[in-house]
């Protein structure tokens, strides 16, 4: 799974097969000899896991912003998350112990760092920080540059705030992110659906705002 998200994050960019493969490769045993060779806790492998999750979110976020995939259901997607969150993580003890069991594995799906010298960490689970990546590319496709903006701002405004806290002893130690992120992404979602009327295609989208290059040459035909 590993290997197959970061060839497709590394495809558009490297584009020769051996290129992809190398870089590949090279992060996942990275990943694999830091946890075996240095164990989980360790810092090194912290570094090079927190580096896979990202350049995962990055590339699952472009992908589904580029398939053309709606900010409708990317918003029913968050509120159904939230209301799942709720229940599995608290009022059920279900995602602190797949956390607890995942955390001592490589390539486990936490973008994680150290905040104190007495070892408190904090950090966020893949799944609500590829939702919170994702939604403001999806928004910024659906209704343009201010509405990406805004959904952007918001998501990074709401994970500080969740982040800081804890750390202050304000919140539980494991907080359902998502049942702060769905509704705020749901009313975003209301708001610029009555604001701006039916959401863009990606065809409309690249029709409204193309990119450099297909600006550029539509100059150059000029």
């Amino acid at each position: 799974g590993a290997c197959s998200l970061l060839y497709f994050v590394f495809e558009p960019v490297l584009r020769t097969r051996w290129a992809i493969w190398l870089v590949t490769l090279c992060l996942v045993l990275a990943d694999l000899g830091t946890a075996w060779g240095l164990g989980v806790p360790s810092r090194m492998f912290v570094i090079v896991n927190n580096l896979i999750q990202l350049l995962s979110v990055v590339g699952i976020s472009v992908l589904w912003a580029q398939s053309g995939m709606k900010a409708r259901d990317l918003t029913i997607l968050a509120l159904a998350l939230a209301v799942y969150d709720f229940i599995f993580t608290a009022q059920l003890p279900l995602m602190g112990e797949l956390f607890r069991r995942l955390s001592g594995l490589p390539f486990a799906p936490l973008v994680v760092w150290p905040v104190d010298s007495a070892g408190q960490w904090v950090g966020i689970g893949l799944g609500d920080l590829l939702l919170a990546a994702a939604f403001p590319l999806i928004m910024r496709k659906a209704f343009g540059q201010l509405a990406g903006l805004a959904a952007l701002l918001i998501g990074l405004g709401v994970l500080v705030i969740l982040f800081v806290l804890p750390i202050s002893g304000a919140l539980a130690k494991l907080f359902p992110v998502m049942v702060v992120l769905g509704p705020l992404m749901g009313l975003q979602y209301l708001y610029w659906r009555h604001t701006c009327g039916p959401e863009r295609t990606m065809h409309q989208f690249l029709l409204a705002e193309p990119t450099k290059t297909e600006a550029a040459i539509a100059k150059s035909i000029a």
